[in-house]
């Protein structure tokens, strides 16, 4: 946060620097548009990347899905299933073991609480709060007990047992060596360097944006090019909103099933339960999209609408002199419209729980 404030101090002082940046009247308004366009799209990927940090990349989110989707339900299903396979197929004698005790532990409240506690030590593993990822629990009540056996640093497949017997618990990392688990492993490591890059974005883009507003307030001096600008920013908005939600109704069905058929390690999970988990997820997406574009779209027509019938853009006075403009008629129509896109921000950005439900 600090290097943001840095950054933007130091354009705010160039900037300051009018001798620097005087620009031919007829020239603003092309400034302005290819601002507008560039701020436009810069603005899409800000507000994509918060809603996916909301959703996909946000703990609660999947928390609610869980029930809705009967998750719990059909991982314990196919647990089961997994676990008759490997009881029958497996040869190793310590293996077989391992399997069947965990068959005799499995119930559905032992798979609820490994999954909640699993998705929560997930998300603190990804975020850099936990180094490893959390133990696999076959018992509820050995939760419990004292932690005091660091699981990793047990390796025969043997004293693996043991441990399991006496502790009823195992750590992910043996139970991914025990189900051959690379690809599961390889999955987690991917989505952790995509959660970074992903929760980095915002922090990222967020200096653009105040650069180009600071380039628009500057350069461009007079409220109808601000104006000018606004409404051209507001079109590849809705654009890409729009066109982002299409290529999602058009392309779910199809990336989910690749989806599934690449990445699923458990073969026995129900694939139906998967597809319908993913679509509400991308649904939930396409309906952002959708909103957002069609509130960038009621902006531009209020804004080409105040235009028209108030003649707003022909006032010739800078934004940040506004305030000492005496035509308060002027100065409350710019509020109005200020306060417009300052609400329908804040519904996009802020209040991302109403769309998803």
């Amino acid at each position: 946060m600090f290097c943001i404030q840095f950054k933007v101090i130091i354009i705010y002082n160039i900037l300051q620097r009018k001798e620097l940046f005087k620009i031919k009247n007829s020239n603003k308004k092309q400034l302005a548009g290819i601002l507008g366009i560039i701020f436009g799209g810069i603005l899409f990927i800000f507000l994509i990347t918060v809603f996916n940090n909301n959703t996909l990349l946000n703990k609660d989110y999947h928390m609610s899905l869980y029930g809705k989707h009967n998750v719990y339900l059909n991982i314990y299903n196919g647990m089961n299933k997994f676990l008759d396979e490997r009881i029958l197929s497996e040869e190793e004698l310590a293996k077989r073991s391992v399997f069947s005790y965990a068959k005799k532990s499995l119930t559905e409240e032992v798979v609820r609480y490994n999954v909640n506690n699993f998705t929560d030590g997930l998300f603190k593993y990804f975020d850099g709060e936990k180094d490893s990822l959390p133990d696999i629990y076959l018992k509820l009540d050995s939760k419990e007990t004292e932690e005091n056996v660091d699981l990793t640093e047990i390796e025969s497949l043997e004293d693996i047992f043991e441990n399991m017997i006496s502790t009823d618990k195992i750590s992910f990392e043996q139970a991914l060596n025990y189900i051959d688990g690379e690809k599961i492993n390889d999955n987690i490591e991917k989505a952790k360097s995509g959660y970074k890059i992903f929760n980095n974005i915002p922090k990222s883009v967020v200096v653009y944006l105040i650069i180009i507003l600071l380039l628009v307030v500057f350069l461009l001096k007079y409220l109808d090019k601000f104006i000018y600008f606004i409404k051209i920013s507001l079109i590849p908005l809705s654009m890409l909103s729009f066109l982002f939600a299409l290529i999602i109704y058009i392309f779910s069905n199809d990336f989910i099933m690749e989806f599934i058929m690449t990445s699923s390690t458990i073969e026995q999970l129900d694939s139906d339960f998967i597809f319908e988990y993913f679509s509400e997820i991308l649904y939930d997406y396409r309906i952002f999209c959708i909103k957002i574009g069609a509130l960038s779209l009621c902006l531009f027509i209020t804004l080409t609408l105040l235009n028209k019938f108030t003649k707003l853009n022909k006032i010739k006075i800078s934004p940040i002199e506004l305030i000492k403009y005496e035509k308060l008629k002027a100065v409350f129509l710019s509020l109005v419209v200020a306060i417009l896109i300052i609400i329908g921000l804040v519904i996009s950005i802020l209040n991302l729980n109403n769309f998803i439900n």
